[in-house]
């Protein structure tokens, strides 16, 4: 597939993406807390929130052939489990797009997607209840596209035609730069994440396995916000339950 502006914008915030997830463990092993009396733990959360989703090159070519468009915002749910390996927060991340449905007098068409991602994050100030924290995260998405026949499908349209309908998928890489602010609360954990999502390699889209020649670039590039609610925590850093702060 050819290039796309995306690309360009992307490559300088990808390599500075990289270097903070390079030099992320490096701080990890010069902690500031000598007596070992540091900050720790695992923590379990589900997640949902909003995330922008680049569709301007496919809702051209869906307008081009009077075909309804989808809307660039959906909605995320998914879960998220970490573990704080003091200071460094080192978390896997899944998260799903909610489906959006387009439905016509013969065709029913839905958009969606995913993803999957490595996320780590340092501490810019810590308490015993609060973690605020910038981060990157690194994985790979998917965008799913599909098209079904809905009306009548005369029998012999039927053998010369593949079927009634498509369903394609494209995968891609993504990179995920944030602010997130974790609260424990009880053994309770809350938090919110704000940021932008970039996809700097689109994938070629496929059908099953074979190619599709020609098609539009699509990304979950965009901002994005999500709220989490979780169990477990961060053990605050300090001795005896005194609070700390790691950003001074």
């Amino acid at each position: 597939m050819k290039p796309t502006g995306r690309t360009a914008r992307t490559t300088g915030l990808v390599a500075l993406a990289l270097s903070v997830l390079w030099a992320a463990p490096a701080a990890a092993q010069e902690p500031d807390d000598p007596d070992g009396d540091g900050g720790g733990g695992l923590r379990v959360a589900v997640q949902a929130g909003y995330q922008s989703v680049d569709l301007e090159a496919l809702n051209a070519r869906l307008e081009e052939r009077g075909i309804p468009t989808f809307g660039d915002d959906y909605l995320t749910v998914g879960a998220t489990a970490g573990v704080l390996l003091d200071p460094v927060l080192l978390e896997a991340e899944a998260e799903a797009l909610v489906e959006k449905e387009r439905i016509t007098e013969d065709f029913e068409r839905t958009l969606g997607g995913g993803r999957v991602q490595l996320n780590l994050g340092y501490p810019v100030y810590a308490t015993e209840r609060l973690q605020l924290r910038p981060y990157g995260g690194l994985g790979v998405g998917t965008i799913r596209f599909e098209s079904v026949e809905t009306g009548p499908v005369p029998f012999d349209e039927l053998l010369e035609d593949a079927g009634p309908a498509a369903r394609l998928h494209n995968t891609e890489l993504l990179l995920q730069l944030g602010l997130g602010a974790d609260v424990d609360v009880d053994g309770w954990s809350l938090g919110a994440r704000a940021g932008y999502s970039f996809a700097p390699n689109a994938g070629d889209w496929k059908a099953e396995d074979v190619q599709i020649l020609e098609a539009p670039d699509v990304g979950i590039e965009g901002f994005f916000v999500k709220g989490s609610v979780g169990f477990g925590g961060w053990s605050p850093p300090g001795d005896g339950g005194e609070s700390g702060d790691r950003g001074r």
